[in-house]
């Protein structure tokens, strides 16, 4: 497993190839890193237990986010390590996916936990499936972070809930493109699980 608070924060997605909304002081980061996105996915745990999607989660958000107009670092199974993500949280990627156990603040690579302060001082959005990622969120930081939950996250089918649902919305420009990200994301994935499961927005 990895259970609808919105706060009012201006989230507006921009398909081409662009990123949400960002504070002023960080748009002016080099052209370069303006289409970069990083998906992490990990299932495999030493000490935790297995999680049976994450890394096919991460493997189709980046498909998505590539369809979209990012270039996308994809890091899974043995390439989730504390040296390969520093090496491309250094390259200032726009957007960090991230699918896996969430403990202690920390987000739970193959060799060890990464801070996800750590992480948000190097992006400026981050999606985070996993459970209890909504508990460190605040009012205030200079990143944006829409995260599963602040309980579990389920797992459905053959993707975490949550990711499902921003699959759904990445891929289609139908109805799902009618209502912005966070409002479709939401309200779905509340639905489905009779509210246990509320997606929530904040900063860190």
């Amino acid at each position: 497993m990895r259970v609808i608070v919105v706060h009012s924060l201006l989230i507006t997605a921009l398909v081409a190839g662009h990123v949400w909304a960002e504070p002023a002081a960080q748009r002016e980061a080099p052209r370069r890193a303006t289409r970069l996105a990083v998906c992490i996915g990990l299932g495999e745990y030493e000490r935790q237990s297995k999680l049976r999607w994450a890394e096919t989660d991460a493997v189709a958000m980046t498909h998505a986010l590539r369809k979209n107009g990012y270039t996308v670092i994809p890091l899974t199974r043995d390439d989730a390590t504390l040296k390969q993500v520093h090496a491309a949280l250094d390259r200032s990627p726009a957007l960090v996916y991230f699918a896996g156990h969430y403990i202690n603040s920390k987000l739970q690579l193959k060799d060890g936990g990464l801070s996800v302060e750590d992480v948000a001082g190097r992006t400026r959005f981050m999606l985070l499936d996993c459970c209890h990622a909504g508990d460190d969120l605040e009012d205030e930081g200079g990143t944006v972070v829409f995260a599963a939950g602040r309980g579990y996250a389920f797992e459905a089918g053959s993707n975490g809930l949550f990711t499902r649902h921003l699959l759904d919305w990445l891929r289609h420009k139908g109805i799902a493109r009618k209502y912005g990200m966070v409002d479709y994301v939401c309200k779905r994935v509340a639905h489905e699980t009779g509210n246990w499961q509320r997606p929530v927005v904040g900063r860190l």
